[in-house]
């Protein structure tokens, strides 16, 4: 049973047998784009944080490869701690290419003559050389003004000789590549760069004057999977804040595809799998049989509120592993109400100042306000499960006796009662409240107050997750 999700993992055999997000036919639409596109191409997936990019980008590739193509991966985050992400590129290439490489002589010898090549770039001419190279792309580098002012001070026939030296090759390593990449049975080689937006923002930047200008080659497809907006906003922080991080990024991307949304109840379900939820609420059963319904209760109430909040795909991971150490850290056999749980661990995360000190009073307003709030989103069925989390609200709040707080449910047994002027469906939702209020105090076990449930939904908030 685990509080994250490991790697995600794609089998040759069966490309899709881990797509829990449904996006078997969007890869595939993809990629019959891709492999009939003329190249060069740089095409960027871009998707908020926690979207799933990283599981479409390792499908895509996959199923290009089952397709005969010949495809890399390489994880941007996982080695920005190299000094030029030029090295770690050629690295990656040297791995994931090794079969395709070696058994044709002719681009084995274009791919030695390549990694000599580029082994100078990194050693003499990157970044200087090539940044003046491109400087109508990138023209705002300090590095590049320093150089400039170098060779204007210093104009001599050594230093022009060098500058073109260092040109030729740039112009060499492209021609090997070119050579590397000639091959009539594939029609392109597709490079997918992960995680981009989590790079140092240098690094991040470095990687794309590399491909754009060195691999900007026939033969070649980039696939950027990033958060373009992100990573906009850091290269805003490396060259400031009057700089236009998005246009920049414009002009290394051909094309941009966003993915399509997911229904997050769907991987709800497979997180509550996956996580071992079902265990938790298993063994809970056999305590008690007050129990029962608890998993099904928990799962309807967190499907609910991802969907109030629009939780991404990670927060509901993030929010969910929480959850799961909260009911670690109650004792075995102690009902803790699984609706009112699971809000007030929601409002402790993305809503605490709905949780601060105040009147009792205020405190219970606060509350009903953010229920109002998930009301207004929600369908006939997920308004019932809203007015039981109210219920729940109405008697464990603030009181010694498992009794409802008459001044807190007053106004809704007015409208239920039509004694207040309301609409058809707040009148429904008072009679739900009424309904659920009385239900409880008649069905549920007498548990623990509210103040416990809190003290939970602290302790695991202040918690920190790698998946963080």
């Amino acid at each position: 049973m685990s509080i994250k999700l490991s790697e995600f993992q794609v089998d040759p055999e069966d490309i899709f047998a881990n797509d829990k997000l449904g996006r078997k036919d969007e890869v595939k639409n993809i990629a019959g784009l891709l492999v009939n596109i003329p190249t060069p191409l740089t095409f960027a997936i871009s998707s908020a944080w926690g979207t799933g990019k990283t599981s479409f980008s390792k499908m895509l590739k996959a199923h290009l490869t089952s397709q005969g193509r010949h495809a890399i991966y390489f994880n941007a985050w996982a080695t920005d701690f190299a000094d030029d992400p030029l090295t770690a590129f050629l690295g990656e290439i040297n791995e994931q290419l090794s079969s395709y490489i070696e058994r044709d002589k002719s681009r084995s010898e274009a791919w030695i003559k390549a990694k000599q090549t580029g082994a100078y770039l990194v050693r003499k001419v990157l970044p200087v050389a090539l940044n003046i190279g491109t400087a109508g792309i990138l023209n705002i580098d300090g590095r590049i003004e320093d150089k400039l002012s170098e060779l204007t001070s210093d104009f001599t026939e050594d230093a022009i000789s060098a500058y073109t030296k260092d040109k030729k090759q740039i112009q060499l390593f492209r021609k090997h590549i070119t050579e590397l990449v000639s091959d009539e049975t594939a029609s392109s080689i597709y490079i997918f760069i992960d995680e981009l937006d989590r790079c140092r923002p240098l690094y991040a930047v470095e990687l794309l004057e590399r491909i754009k200008h060195l691999f900007n080659i026939p033969g070649i497809t980039f696939i950027l999977a990033m958060d373009k907006d992100q990573l906009a906003h850091s290269i805003c922080g490396l060259y400031g804040g009057n700089f236009d991080g998005a246009g920049y990024l414009k002009r290394f991307i051909d094309i941009e595809y966003q993915l399509n949304a997911v229904e997050i109840s769907v991987y709800a379900e497979f997180l509550f799998e996956f996580m071992g939820f079902t265990t938790i609420f298993e063994n809970r059963a056999k305590c008690s049989p007050s129990f029962n319904n608890e998993k099904n209760d928990i799962i309807s109430v967190v499907k609910l509120l991802a969907r109030a909040r629009n939780l991404s795909l990670r927060d509901l991971e993030q929010y969910l592993a929480r959850l799961k150490i909260m009911y670690y850290a109650v004792e075995e056999g102690c009902h803790i109400y699984p609706y009112i749980t699971a809000f007030i661990l929601y409002l402790k995360m993305y809503k605490p100042d709905a949780l601060r000190d105040r009147t009792p009073k205020e405190y219970r307003q606060s509350l009903k306000r953010e229920l109002l709030i998930i009301a207004e989103q929600a369908d006939e069925k997920q308004s019932r499960i809203v007015s039981n989390i109210e219920s729940y609200i109405a008697i464990l709040l603030f009181g010694d006796e498992w009794e409802p707080d008459e001044n807190y449910i007053a106004e809704y047994r007015k409208l239920e009662a039509g004694q207040t002027i309301g609409s058809p469906e707040q009148k429904e939702y008072a009679r739900n409240v009424a309904f659920s209020v009385e239900r409880l105090i008649e069905r549920c076990p007498r548990g623990i107050k509210y103040d416990y449930i809190y003290s939970k939904a602290a302790l695991v908030e202040q918690l920190k997750f790698g998946i963080d």
